[in-house]
């Protein structure tokens, strides 16, 4: 009986005594998100909050509740634009097609250092008539809104701005425009709404360290940013500073990472109406860390929106302003 043949193992070959390269890293995409930033910088701890706890409790969290107690005069307000989107689109066109053509800087931005070109303005496309009708129907305040959407001015900035008191009487003058100091803080989370914590002032930035004695001394405007999912985009200014004393609630529209636009009126601290206008700003900033306002008031006369002269306003026709990041 014959027995298979046993087959005997196959050796492996020893190892190379050779050493490999070692294997190249491949670096990651250098990508950059809407904002400019870096995947590095978007990984960066966020820094520390402008405002404490107790700051916010003191001052701010009496602003949110003015704010929550107007909501329903805000969903009318909103209720008067969505009906109105496409008269306030071609009006608020119109308003940025004098911006970029510079004929607005003379009078608005006239006395600012560096104040912005045209080419320094938010893109044209942005204020397509079509897109802008789009964004102010939308009963939350535009795609993209949400809690992000305040990112992009976190931070402090200094400038000028030209409703404060150098402002001349006569809009056919240049304009003086007062120094500001603004303070946009991180966002919070309050009830499940996001909350940002703005202090603007004359004087300096005001933040923890001051809030406490330039508030009592009437030396700066508090306010507050807010989103939430069943009110949208919507905000509050308590002006304090030369001796005033009237509210601002706003609504709000996203119409680009970085552009807003606003609407408010001015209101007495019961919460009534001082006046049957409203002002209409276009906010934005940019990658070279400018941020500026520009804004126009208006009347709502039926269907139709029509811009208030000089003689009618007493902010004058247009007022704006324009920082640097800090």
């Amino acid at each position: 009986m014959t027995h298979p043949r046993k087959r005997k193992p196959r050796r492996r070959p020893p190892p190379s005594r050779e050493r490999r390269a070692p294997r190249e890293r491949r670096a990651p995409p250098s990508s950059r998100d809407r904002r400019g930033r870096t995947t590095r910088d978007r990984r960066a701890p966020a820094p520390a909050p402008a405002f404490s706890d107790a700051a916010f409790e003191r001052h701010f969290a009496p602003i949110l509740e003015r704010y929550r107690n107007t909501l329903e005069t805000l969903r009318r307000w909103r209720t008067l634009v969505n009906e109105r989107a496409a008269a306030l689109a071609d009006f608020i066109k119109r308003t940025m097609d004098d911006a970029y053509a510079n004929r607005v800087y003379y009078q608005v931005l006239g006395g600012v250092i560096n104040a912005p070109t045209a080419e320094s303005l938010p893109r044209p496309c942005h204020f397509d008539p079509r897109h802008l009708a789009r964004v102010l129907g939308d009963p939350k305040g535009g795609e993209g809104a949400g809690r992000r959407v305040f990112d992009p001015w976190t931070g402090r900035w200094q400038g000028k701005w030209t409703s404060g008191p150098n402002r001349p009487a006569s809009d056919t003058e240049p304009a003086n425009p007062s120094p500001q100091s603004h303070v946009w803080d991180g966002t919070r989370q309050v009830d499940g709404a996001t909350v940002q914590p703005v202090s603007q002032s004359e004087r300096g930035w005001v933040d923890s360290s001051n809030v406490d004695s330039e508030t009592d001394a009437g030396h700066t405007d508090l306010g507050i940013n807010v989103y939430d999912d069943g009110a949208g985009l919507g905000g509050w200014v308590s002006k304090r500073q030369h001796g005033q004393s009237f509210e601002l609630p706003h609504i709000g529209f996203r119409v680009a990472p970085g552009v807003l636009i606003w609407i408010t009126q001015k209101h007495d601290r019961d919460g009534n109406a001082l006046e049957d206008t409203f002002s209409v700003c276009v906010e934005w900033v940019d990658e070279n860390g400018n941020y500026g306002i520009l804004g126009r008031r208006f009347k709502l006369e039926g269907d139709s929106v029509r811009e208030l002269t000089p003689a009618e306003s007493y902010e004058g026709e247009r007022h704006g302003g324009v920082y640097r990041k800090s």
